[in-house]
């Protein structure tokens, strides 16, 4: 009975707002259903009714289950497709309406109308910038527009100096540029509002629904969009989007491409790869690239990490700067020889570019747990299991994790989904960073773990 509310729960989750409950959603979604639940005495039956009873309580439970992590100038690269708007007939509409979909705590909207009063002044006094989000909460977080320094720590001393006052330890964006945002807590299938949007930034949205709720989302972009509109995606989000769909309309359609999107559907399937930058790749030494990297690689196996940092760097500085896994390789180089602060910053330099490779943040997760920084840890854990739901990695350290914050049955389920994956691997199978380890001598250790958990 326990696991049919459960199910009923998650169907009614996905007919509310399309969100699909899978890959690294669902250790999130038990985890916050323990929390939820624990509110109705247990009683799953009473979840379930207040759920069904309540809009408001459900948007704060959809709320919950994602993972919401915003900040200043996010992908600040991909604002610059506005500088070309006082070349386009958008130019000559009398107010210019950009949306803001899944606008979370209102980094992205204030963002958008930081820039836009720096970069294009002449069109700062036309614009009208609305930010929607489906929890309520975090929308009054976006109203009051004050906001911790972590938030900022990707904004330029300009911006800061121009566009908040310190109170205290905080920052509140000024009243010029709060007045310019509108924010509604709504779930974005439902917005019905009569306008018509000349820009949309859709960034990070899709990646949390199923494909059929991924073309009604863009099905209703569409028609809100003007016919001379912009549309801006998330790198995540560039292979989920049926492009014909924005074809007929006529839209420009933008992504940018810090990372090749074509390759990033196979980038998680090869432990060792390449990962060329196309924009930069012509003219280039691409057997070089290619022969350094496997060098750097082979001294990994052979546990010369100061040899094979080297390797690397040079790869990054001399060859190819936009070689992500290259990075994602000199952080472990870094974590292995101690030099934790180094490890870091590389790891920082990766995420905040919001790649679609796993290892960044699984390198940064086992770091942080070195640390005993459990919770961040989980949180990067999360992040390894929804770009990869089949790391076996992943699993394994998430039941670690739960281990140390005496999160007992979360453990064992993390455990047996590594030993289900393992399975599936030849008995032989090591592992490109530590090859001294099978997947048979992880498997038998896991299962002493379990034997111990579950006695």
């Amino acid at each position: 009975m326990y696991a049919e509310k459960l199910e009923e729960i998650k169907r009614l989750v996905k007919a509310y707002s399309g969100l699909l409950i899978k890959g690294s959603l669902e250790a999130k979604f038990e985890e916050i259903y323990k929390l939820w639940v624990s509110k109705t005495g247990n009683n799953p039956f009473k979840l379930l009714d207040l759920l069904k009873n309540n809009p408001a309580e459900l948007r704060e439970f959809i709320s919950d289950i994602t993972i919401n992590e915003s900040f200043f100038f996010r992908n600040a690269e991909q604002f610059e497709c506005l500088k070309n708007l006082p070349q386009t007939p958008i130019n000559k509409k009398p107010e210019i309406n950009i949306l803001s979909i899944g606008c979370s705590n209102g980094c992205e909207p204030y963002s958008l109308a930081m820039y836009i009063h720096k970069n294009l002044p002449e069109l700062f006094k036309k614009i009208r910038i609305t930010g929607i989000d489906i929890s309520s909460k975090i929308i009054e977080v976006a109203k009051a527009g004050i906001y911790q320094s972590w938030y900022l720590r990707h904004t330029r001393k300009e911006y800061l100096e121009n566009y908040f006052k310190k109170i205290d330890n905080d920052y509140a964006v000024i009243n010029e540029i709060k007045n310019k945002v509108d924010f509604l807590t709504e779930n974005f299938l439902d917005f019905n509002i009569n306008t018509t949007y000349q820009v949309v930034f859709c960034r990070n949205f899709l990646i949390y629904f199923a494909p059929e709720t991924i073309e009604q989302i863009c099905l209703k972009i569409s028609k809100l969009l003007d016919k001379d509109g912009y549309i801006i995606f998330g790198h995540s989000d560039t292979l989920m989007v049926p492009g014909s769909i924005f074809a007929k309309n006529g839209c420009r359609f933008y992504v940018t491409t810090l990372n090749d999107s074509k390759n990033i559907q196979n980038i998680t399937d090869i432990p060792i790869r390449m990962s060329y930058d196309l924009n930069s790749s012509q003219g280039r030494p691409k057997k070089d690239e290619s022969e350094v990297f496997k060098k750097g690689v082979q001294f990994i196996k052979d546990g010369v990490y100061a040899e094979a940092a080297k390797e690397f760097e040079y790869l990054l500085k001399k060859i190819n700067p936009k070689n992500l896994r290259a990075a994602t390789f000199l952080a472990y180089c870094h974590y292995r020889l101690g030099n934790l602060k180094e490890a870091e910053e590389v790891l920082d330099s990766i995420i905040n570019k919001e790649c679609m490779i796993y290892e960044p943040y699984l390198i940064y997760a086992i770091l942080l747990f070195d640390k005993k920084q459990y919770e961040v840890s989980l949180e990067n854990l999360r992040k390894v299991l929804f770009i990869n739901p089949e790391s076996e990695i992943g699993w394994f350290y998430l039941g670690q994790v739960y281990e140390q914050i005496k999160e007992k049955a979360s453990a064992i389920n993390a455990y047996k989904r590594a030993i289900n994956i393992i399975e599936t691997f030849p008995e032989t199978k090591r592992y490109p960073l530590s090859p001294e380890i099978t997947a048979e001598s992880l498997k038998e250790w896991i299962t002493n773990k379990l034997s111990k958990l579950e006695s």
